[in-house]
């Protein structure tokens, strides 16, 4: 029995579904072309009393064009490229149908309507609008066979056009429903391997991978911030571990409220925490929202018998895109030491 697809994926995984159907892209445009090239070279050696030179020619153009646009526009292409897939696929299947109806009228096009089952392994779509797609291409066939071919050749092209195309959606939604609880499983390993257990947050490694894709792709300015617990081990030794997580979970907390959803939040380790804000941000600004995060963090802690105030120090540098990570990371962290060095409560900007 056909498990139901739950349609929150598509929009859940909306960018780890343009990535898959944009590298599947790049793998059967670049295998298109070697294939091609070999069509090609058969039909020289082996003549047939059909010229399928100009569909081969086509084949080899269509997917040399979309190899290449994959290499050098991934970017571009990555926000359309289920779009991007059914084009390729319906150039590549719409020279097949040409190549076995007006080409060859002489036999059955068994192997054309064959390559119809193929498609559900090539994308990650949503089934209805696959089957849509699996419609047109049958009608097409069945088009071109009546148009081009005797009579009782055009009709076992169609019966065969008609079974290949509902096996084919068939096979879709199998294959696509997979795909997608794949995706989800993967997702949540991904999940709980970048999230910080106690906190929430993410871990200093998945930051790490983040700014550096920043740094590397988008070349803006940005903020890196590193904020740090004041005698965090005195509190610990105080009120006990216990009483130091929930100031650590706090802390978390309080810092995540403080920026933007689109800023990045991170517990390096410890006491240690980072965040990476996207965009250009003004020097007085920043200011102002570091007295006001500094605000927010001083609290008093207490268990009853002891009390341990609870102040932050934060190292701040600006970002220009051209630099590392660890070099950015190292301003700010000197930056963070000149204020514990000074009297810590309080902030630096490198």
């Amino acid at each position: 029995m056909l498990r139901r697809i739950d349609k929150s994926y598509f929009a859940l995984y909306r960018e780890e579904i343009a990535v898959s159907n944009l590298r599947m892209l790049q793998s059967i445009s670049l295998f298109g072309t070697f294939t091609s090239l070999l069509s090609l070279a058969l039909s020289f050696l082996f003549p047939s009393p059909w010229n399928s030179l100009p569909v081969y020619l086509m084949w080899i153009a269509t997917n040399l064009l979309f190899y290449g646009l994959c290499r050098h526009e991934a970017q571009p292409l990555r926000r359309g490229a289920t779009v991007w897939l059914y084009t390729y696929m319906g150039i590549m299947t719409l020279s097949a149908i040409v190549n076995g109806t007006v080409l060859f009228q002489t036999g059955t096009s068994a192997t054309v309507v064959g390559f119809f089952t193929l498609a559900p392994f090539l994308m990650i779509d949503r089934p209805l609008r696959f089957a849509v797609f699996q419609s047109l291409a049958c009608l097409c066939m069945c088009v071109f066979a009546l148009a081009y071919k005797p009579f009782d050749i055009a009709i076992i092209d169609c019966c065969n056009a008609i079974g290949f195309s509902l096996l084919a959606c068939f096979m879709s939604y199998t294959l696509i429903g997979m795909k997608l609880r794949e995706l989800s499983s993967r997702a949540a390993l991904i999940a709980e391997r970048d999230t910080d257990g106690l906190t929430g947050i993410s871990t200093r490694q998945a930051a790490e991978k983040h700014i550096r894709a920043c740094l590397m792709h988008s070349g803006g300015e940005a903020t890196l911030w590193i904020l740090d617990i004041d005698c965090f081990k005195n509190l610990n030794d105080t009120l006990g571990h216990l009483w130091g997580d929930h100031v650590l979970i706090d802390f978390a907390q309080t810092i995540r409220a403080s920026f933007r959803s689109t800023d990045y939040v991170a517990r390096l380790g410890g006491d240690e925490f980072l965040v990476f804000v996207t965009g250009a941000t003004a020097p007085e600004v920043i200011r102002e929202q570091a007295d006001r995060l500094l605000t927010a963090l001083r609290k008093t802690v207490s268990d009853g018998e002891h009390t341990c105030n609870v102040t932050a120090s934060i190292g701040i540098t600006r970002c220009s895109g051209n630099g590392t990570f660890e070099r950015y990371y190292e301003q700010a962290d000197t930056a963070l030491y000149r204020v514990k060095n000074e009297g810590r409560n309080g902030f630096c900007i490198f």
